[in-house]
Formats: C-alpha cells, structure tokens, sequence
C-alpha cells in the first residue's frame, strides 16, 4: 500500500477553502487512484505552509486531480523509485518537496531516465553502477569550472546558461518537453525573489521566469517526477514558501496542458525535409498536427530517436544558418563512432 511511505500531516486546513481549492488534504489511497498530481513533502513545517498558502489559489483544472500524500517517511532512492513507478502507472505525476539532487539523481539512474537540473551550478552527479544523464539550466558561468562549459557548449544539446535563457527564451520550451526527471534548486532563483536561500546570488531566474520553467516542465509527456529541494533555505519566510506554491500551481497547469504529442506517442504528423548543403544531408523535421510542436529526427538513428525544437530552429534550418542545438544533436557520437 503506498500510504504505508508516508505520515498523515496533521494540520487542518479551513473548510471554506475546500469548494475552490486545487488541493485535497485527504489522507488516504484514495488519493493514489486518481488521474493528476501528488505532492510530497520531507519536510513538515515547510510542506503545511506551502499547502497552505495552495489552498488560496483557484481551481483551474477540471480534469486534473491535485492532492497532498503527506510527509515522506524515509528518503530512501528505492522506496522513491517505487512510488513513482506505481504513481506513474496510474497516470499521476508526483511532486517531491525536499530532495536533494543527489537523491534524485540515484532515482534518474535506477529509471533510465534523463535529467533536468535548475540551479546556479553544474553539479555532475555519479552513481556507482549507472550513468546519470544530466542537462543544465540557469546555470551561472562564474560559478563553473571551465572544463564544465566548454562540455556543455560541445556536446549537451539541452543545457542552457541563465544568459542563453534571457536570450533565447524560445529554446525553454523545447528543451523542457521531452524531460523525464527534473530538479529544481531554489539556488537557480536570484535572491530579491527568494531571500532565504543560503546559495542565492543576486543574479538568477526571476519568480516569473521560474513559473513559466515550471509550466513548460508539467506539458512534458515524457515527465515522470519532479523534485524541489528545500535544504538551502535558511528561514521560514512565507516570501519563500509562497513562490514555491505559486510555482507548483504553474506545473499544475502545464500538466493540466499535457498532450501524447511526441512521435513516440502519435503519429498525426506533417513531414518537412531540409536538405543542407553544408551538412551533405536531408534533415527530417516533423509537425504535430494539433499541438503544432515541432522535433527533429537524427540522422540514420536505430531505432529512431528525436528531439524537440522550435519553429525557429525549423526556419533558420531553411536558410541554411543550423542552430547550435541542432549541430550538436546531429553530431552527438559521430566523433567516437
């Protein structure tokens, strides 16, 4: 039974919240055969503000349920990797708050799964049997080491810089739609915004910023778990605990948004070939015909494998100026090969 991994968190929220609130405080399986969301929380304190303050915001999701589990017994990658496959095989994502990177970087190893970390720094995790697969974003370059950069601008497709963000805003999107994992460190958001955070600078993501990652992170169809880490906080500013929530609201909605649009998924499709001279080769882009996102097939890849883009990217393709991202995605492995 997967109650049986968390603690009942003993607060009460007020009754006139309940009609409207995107959260339901129920404490029970219920809640885990429900198509949707699940938060929970390794912290208590911290977790009953959070929902508190969800309990503002307005419902906006008809066909999407949000719940609260509760507090996380243990942190223990095993116990987590099993929540999030059972939770996952009933179509609802959870939303752990209070996970390091180094946890859910064991969790992205044991699924097989790329991940996503939002923060200020490259931290490259290890694992001792497996590779973790790790892209960058809003990473800070005075605070990485060189050789990190120069890996990142060579090979990782889906990295960005919080300069390459202020940007190229339009290369968020795709970089975030075929995530499986993601963690969020409060360090990636600049310090006016979240005032308690130990490794907040005042440089980083705006509150605005972080909430439109957020929406962007929920439309993925691949996404399998989210995780916010909250060890860096220093108080127990509400300031803090409210940008968390409004952020989570913003997932909500990108879940709530979620389509089966990747070519793994579905096959309504438009085709478009570009034939690059510089390249020597035919590139294949294709066009979901509803959701009018765009992904690029590699090159000769069995079997086959895409990666998302954005119309830009299709359009300066035509013109034969190739965009970063997709060199780097053509030429992925061609050196060792």
């Amino acid at each position: 039974m997967l109650s049986s991994y968390f603690e009942a968190d003993q607060t009460v929220f007020p009754t006139q919240y309940f009609y409207n609130n995107i959260l339901s405080v129920d404490h029970n399986e219920d809640i885990f055969n429900k198509k949707g969301m699940v938060i929970i929380s390794s912290h208590d304190a911290i977790s009953t503000s959070i929902c508190r303050q969800m309990t503002t915001y307005f419902n906006h999701f008809k066909n999407l349920q949000i719940d609260y589990a509760g507090i996380l017994k243990n942190q223990d990658p095993k116990a987590i990797d099993l929540i999030i496959n059972e939770l996952n095989s009933k179509s609802i994502i959870p939303v752990f708050v209070g996970i390091s990177a180094e946890i859910a970087g064991q969790i992205s190893a044991s699924l097989q799964s790329g991940m996503v970390q939002i923060a200020n720094k490259i931290n490259n995790l290890t694992h001792p049997t497996a590779y973790i697969r790790s892209n960058f974003l809003g990473y800070q370059r005075h605070l990485c080491g060189l050789d990190d950069i120069h890996e990142i601008e060579q090979h990782l497709y889906d990295s960005m810089s919080l300069g390459k963000i202020r940007t190229y805003p339009h290369l968020t999107e795709p970089v975030l739609r075929d995530v499986s994992i993601i963690h969020l460190d409060l360090s990636s958001i600049r310090l006016a915004d979240c005032p308690g955070c130990a490794d907040g600078l005042p440089t980083g993501l705006n509150a605005e910023e972080l909430c439109q990652l957020m929406k962007y992170s929920g439309m993925s169809s691949q996404l399998k778990s989210f995780f916010i880490n909250t060890d860096n906080l220093t108080d127990d500013s509400k300031q803090i605990h409210h940008l968390i929530a409004e952020s989570i609201w913003y997932f909500a909605e990108g879940l709530n948004h979620r389509t089966k649009d990747h070519p793994f998924l579905s096959s309504d499709f438009s085709e478009f070939i570009v034939y690059s001279e510089s390249l020597e080769e035919d590139l294949i882009f294709l066009k979901n015909n509803q959701t009018q996102k765009w992904w690029i097939k590699k090159p000769d890849s069995n079997p086959p494998r895409y990666m998302a883009v954005s119309y830009e990217e299709y359009q300066s393709s035509i013109g034969e100026e190739i965009a970063e991202r997709i060199m780097k995605f053509i030429n992925e492995n061609r050196d060792s090969a």
